[in-house]
C-alpha cells in the first residue's frame, strides 16, 4: 500500500530539512562514485589485466544500472513509500560500492558496478521525488538547484581525490 501525502504541510520543518540534507549527502556520494571511477580505470585495468573493451564497459554498466534503478525504485517507492525506498537504495548502493573494491576479476567487478548503478539511479530518482513531495512549493526550485549543485561538490572532490590516489599509491591500492 502506498503512502499518499497531500503535500509539504504533512512534514515538519525538521523533517523537510532532514530530507534535504539526506538527499544532498546522497547526491554527493552518488556523483562522487560515478566521477571518481573513471580516474581509477587505468589503475584498475593494469591491476586486473583488463582489456580496453572490458574497462570501457564498466562505467557503461554502472550508468545502465542507474537507469534501471531509477525505474525500479520509482515503482518500489510508490508501493512501499519513499522513505523505505530511499533507505533500500542507499543500502544497495553502499554495499555494492564497497564490495567493488574487493572484486577479483572483470565479471565480479562488472556485476558489482551494475548493482551499484541500480542503487545510485534509485536514490537519485526517489530522493528528488521525496524532496519535491516534502518541500514547500515556493522554494522547490531553489532546493532542487541546491541538490543539483551537489554534483559540483562531488566532481571537484572526485577530481582531487582521484588524482591524489593515482599519483600517491600503486595500482593495487589506488
Amino acid at each position: 500500500m502506498s503512502k499518499t501525502l497531500s503535500g509539504a504541510e504533512d512534514y515538519t520543518a525538521g523533517q523537510r530539512y532532514s530530507i534535504m540534507i539526506s538527499a544532498m549527502l546522497g547526491y554527493i556520494l552518488d556523483f562522487y562514485d560515478v566521477l571518481i571511477f573513471p580516474f581509477l580505470l587505468p589503475a584498475i585495468q593494469r591491476s586486473m589485466s583488463l582489456s580496453l573493451t572490458e574497462i570501457g564497459s564498466l562505467q557503461a554498466l554502472t550508468l545502465f544500472g542507474s537507469a534501471i534503478g531509477g525505474a525500479l525504485f520509482g515503482v518500489i517507492g510508490d508501493r512501499l513509500g519513499r522513505k523505505t525506498s530511499l533507505q533500500l537504495t542507499i543500502a544497495l548502493f553502499s554495499v555494492a560500492a564497497i564490495i567493488s573494491a574487493f572484486a577479483w576479476n572483470y565479471w565480479s567487478l562488472a556485476v558489482l558496478r551494475f548493482i551499484t548503478g541500480i542503487g545510485l539511479g534509485g536514490e537519485y530518482g526517489v530522493g528528488m521525488v521525496l524532496f519535491n513531495e516534502a518541500w514547500k512549493k515556493g522554494s522547490r526550485g531553489l532546493g532542487a538547484a541546491a541538490l543539483q549543485g551537489c554534483a559540483v561538490i562531488a566532481s571537484s572532490t572526485a577530481s582531487i581525490v582521484g588524482i591524489w590516489l593515482i599519483a600517491t599509491f600503486s595500482d593495487e591500492w589506488s
